[in-house]
């Protein structure tokens, strides 16, 4: 099966499961998920080009504050295989809050997964992502969470996060009257969405 995967390029980022097993994180509110992030090549390119990084013209509320046990790592590529091996050399460490010193690790391709850019992050639509593995999954629904977005769009899926307490704005009549007619293309994804987007379809004497 790894040799029927695509080559992975060095320098790029990519998830890891943590040899540590699941590792608890504490984010105050508004800081980045993982501090000292890798910069994924797609940023830089698009930096060095004078354009702007995909998906950074779109904005999210507020971060708030999380704690989370997370199994995947962030790292950054710094050799492929070569001379017969099959492992590649991951660095890793420079995502950790506990500014744990940098160190290489050697992972076989079936363990690595990449990374979306940085800018992908909060997507509201998941099939949308360059790559669709759990932990990038995981990932970006953690970014909306803490955004207090407890909704995310996979294709037609709606995919909700029990956020263990009330959100009284969240399931407002202002809520509601916001997806009355509303292009449910641009509207974030809700239950109302979904409610709207059937309403819709019957009226336009279709499928919803």
């Amino acid at each position: 099966l790894a040799a029927e995967m695509e080559e992975i390029p060095v320098r790029s980022v990519v998830w890891i499961r943590s040899e540590a097993g699941g590792i608890e994180r504490s984010c105050p509110s508004g800081s980045p998920l993982h501090p000292g992030r890798p910069k994924h090549p797609a940023d830089v390119a698009a930096l060095a080009a004078g354009e702007e990084p995909a998906g950074s013209g779109r904005e999210l509320p507020p971060a708030g504050p999380i704690k989370f046990s997370s199994q995947w790592e962030l790292g950054e590529v710094e050799s492929a295989p070569s001379g017969g091996d099959t492992t590649y050399t991951v660095r890793v460490g420079s995502s950790f809050p506990s500014g744990r010193a940098l160190m290489s690790r050697k992972v076989e391709r079936e363990h690595m997964f990449l990374a979306n850019p940085q800018g992908m992050d909060g997507a509201s639509d998941m099939s949308r992502l360059s790559n669709l593995s759990q932990p990038c999954l995981l990932h970006n629904v953690m970014a909306r969470y803490r955004c207090g977005l407890i909704y995310t769009y996979t294709g037609p899926l709606l995919i909700s996060v029990n956020p263990f307490q009330r959100l009284p704005s969240c399931y407002s009549e202002e809520a509601l009257a916001s997806y009355a007619g509303a292009n449910l293309s641009e509207a974030e994804p809700h239950v109302y969405a979904a409610a709207e987007s059937a309403r819709q379809g019957l009226k336009r004497g279709g499928r919803p």
